[in-house]
């Protein structure tokens, strides 16, 4: 089988720098993805560090430099409420915040790896809820103003679309993440009331503008939702390390034309146990069973992941 390790931060490690440094520069961003590539020559490269601050910074939050290697983050919040996200004008992708710097790193990462996949990310609109007025406020909202929160949520999917839509008449392609978005952060029923039209929405219009339905990466206990999360058309989706694994594939049994990336827990590549990353690499191999389109993953690696066990990974599930 494949094995897809999951890069961000910790290409920075390969070119020596922290995740704060490659985050601010496309030289940098370039650097450290065409290096890391060079060694896992993984698929696909996703031209990102921070990949859940870029809307954020975009729409006028501040993001601040973190200690040591820690990925950055946003320092206080831009909204106070739900209600102050519907007012926000769209960014412009081709000028505002670190867009033009991703595009650019994007543009140079497929001429220093040919013929590889590359992807730019983008953010769900329950994450960049949260990203603009902090976690609390917004998980608060679920509860207190869904209503309030569903039209945000509509407002910000409705912004990501035209994201795309820039980056489509570039020829960049994106990939959508929203992990803070799902249970247990979020009920089920929550995630179906709430999240879920605003994602069906900025996944039509997206398939709308592309002609393909981007990947959809939720990580989190994602079995109990994976039947509403493939209402949105995706055609890619991850089985995480955190969800009931067997659960989980055997809904995908009657979905054989979505792609799976089934994820190994990160922490494992950061220590030195090869026997248990082996036993989780044969475990997700068996639960497969042999199901088309399916690969085996990292999750996201951190920063001091150690590039043996992610070659070690390669190797070994190549013999799967």
């Amino acid at each position: 089988m494949e094995f897809t390790p999951v890069v961000y931060e910790h290409a920075a490690k390969f070119i020596g720098r922290r995740p704060w440094e490659v985050s601010r520069s496309a030289d940098l961003l370039v650097e450290a993805h065409a290096a890391a590539y060079a060694v896992y020559r993984h698929t696909p490269i996703v031209a990102g560090i921070d990949v859940y601050n870029v809307e954020a910074e975009a729409y006028g939050a501040v993001v601040g430099a973190p200690q040591g290697n820690e990925v950055p983050s946003v320092m206080g919040q831009l909204c106070q409420h739900a209600q102050d996200l519907c007012g926000l004008a769209w960014p412009d992708a081709a000028s505002s915040g670190r867009f033009p710097l991703v595009m650019e790193a994007a543009a140079r990462l497929k001429k220093e790896c040919p013929g590889a996949e590359v992807r730019i990310p983008l953010s769900g609109p329950f994450s960049i809820a949260c990203a603009l007025a902090g976690f609390q406020e917004i998980l608060t909202e679920v509860l207190m103003s869904p209503d309030t929160l569903a039209a945000a949520l509509h407002h910000l999917a409705a912004g990501q679309i035209e994201v795309c839509r820039t980056f489509a008449s570039r020829g960049f392609r994106a990939m959508f993440f929203d992990s803070a978005g799902c249970p247990p952060i979020i009920t089920a029923d929550s995630f179906r009331s709430v999240v879920l039209p605003a994602l069906c929405e900025m996944m039509s219009g997206i398939r709308h503008i592309t002609n393909e339905a981007p990947p959809l990466i939720l990580g989190g206990n994602t079995a109990g939702i994976l039947e509403d999360l493939l209402r949105t058309g995706t055609e890619y989706v991850i089985c995480p390390a955190e969800t009931d694994r067997e659960a989980f594939m055997e809904i995908m049994k009657k979905h054989p034309q979505v792609t799976v990336r089934m994820n190994t827990p990160a922490r494992l590549f950061a220590s030195n146990d090869r026997e248990a990353l082996r036993a989780d690499l044969e475990y997700m191999a068996k639960l497969a069973g042999g199901r088309p389109a399916t690969a085996l993953g990292s999750g996201v690696l951190p920063y001091d992941a150690d590039p043996s066990m992610v070659t070690f990974a390669q190797e070994f599930a190549s013999t799967l």
